[in-house]
């Protein structure tokens, strides 16, 4: 069953390669991120680049922003998603820069992973906020509660807790459990090797 759904998407991209991934490219793939199942999904992402661990779950929608032609349409190379996670629905993922995810991460829904700063056409862009970009690394075991947002350059260590709605700037020792805006260190969890 898993190797016909695989010839049908192929097929389909193939028919629809004029009109949604070559005219709109990576963009033109959220639509089909709208409705496609865990498994296809999870297909999909690493037949365009991206290295996806066994057993990961996703809940669509999922929205890909700034995947980029890098090599033959290698859409996805900055995203590395590890063994065991959970994705929930209505995540946002920025990969202007890598977006790397450890074994057995839980992303909530509505989380937002931002990898970039553009002002645009704004003239702040050239004094107050400069165009950045910087990787985001979620560690083994950390859960991001829902509707978190995490900027760039950002790493979350292993077992961190980031609390519901916590805009996170800054990185986040592991087990450290962390909220608010910005986020700031809640109480830090005992080390599980005592």
């Amino acid at each position: 069953m898993r190797e016909v759904l695989q010839k049908l998407i192929a097929y389909l991209f193939r028919l629809s390669g004029w009109t949604v991934a070559k005219v709109y490219r990576a963009d033109g793939l959220n639509v089909l991120f709208h409705s496609m199942p865990s498994r296809s999904l999870t297909w999909t992402l690493a037949h365009h680049g991206a290295t996806i661990g066994a057993d990961v779950q996703w809940q669509p929608p999922l929205l890909v922003h700034n995947a980029e032609d890098r090599d033959r349409r290698l859409f996805y190379a900055n995203l590395q998603v590890g063994p065991g996670c959970f994705i929930g629905r209505q995540c946002f993922l920025d990969l202007k820069d890598k977006v790397v995810i450890g074994e057995r991460v839980t992303i909530s829904h509505g989380v937002m992973l931002i990898t970039h700063t553009n002002a645009g056409s704004s003239p702040v862009k050239d004094s107050a906020l400069p165009t950045s970009q910087g990787s985001i690394m979620i560690c083994n075991g950390a859960y991001i509660g829902a509707r978190a947002t995490i900027l760039q350059g950002v790493t979350i260590g292993e077992e961190a807790i980031v609390a519901a709605g916590a805009l996170v700037r800054c990185d986040i020792p592991p087990g450290a459990i962390v909220g608010g805006v910005p986020a700031r260190v809640l109480r830090q969890a005992q080390s599980t090797g005592q």
